[in-house]
């Protein structure tokens, strides 16, 4: 993902929700409102903080604000070994709303199958 900012954020509000799949999309892990360069000083929220660290170390967004030009996240692996909280197996959505200087800019929605071998975990 490549994002060009042309002009200089100095507050970015990121709004979070987790759904799963189960005869339509329900919420899962809630719905979160969070203030990014707050968190980047300090990474308070349990939930944010564990997205963050899956793709801390693909990105350029591991600074605080303000973000100006090109931030990237590229070649992002993640290993669900990592994960410290335990995935049920099934479908899932992460939407995920950037809000910029209390202005909507954009929406990222992630759809992913997680699927655990109990035999084999």
């Amino acid at each position: 993902m490549d994002i060009n900012i042309h002009y200089a954020v100095y507050k970015v509000d990121i709004n979070f929700q987790m759904k799963k799949w189960g005869n339509g999309y329900k919420t899962w892990l809630g719905n979160y409102t969070v203030d990014f360069c707050s968190f980047l000083r300090k990474p308070n929220h349990p939930v944010i903080k564990i997205l963050y660290n899956i793709f801390r170390d693909f990105s350029t967004l591991n600074h605080t604000c303000p973000y100006v030009g090109t931030q990237l996240i590229r070649n992002l692996f993640w290993d669900p070994k990592d994960l410290v909280v335990p995935l049920p197996s099934g479908d899932y959505m992460l939407l995920l709303t950037w809000i910029f200087d209390k202005r909507k800019q954009f929406v990222t929605n992630i759809y992913f199958t997680f699927a655990q071998d109990i035999f084999k975990d």
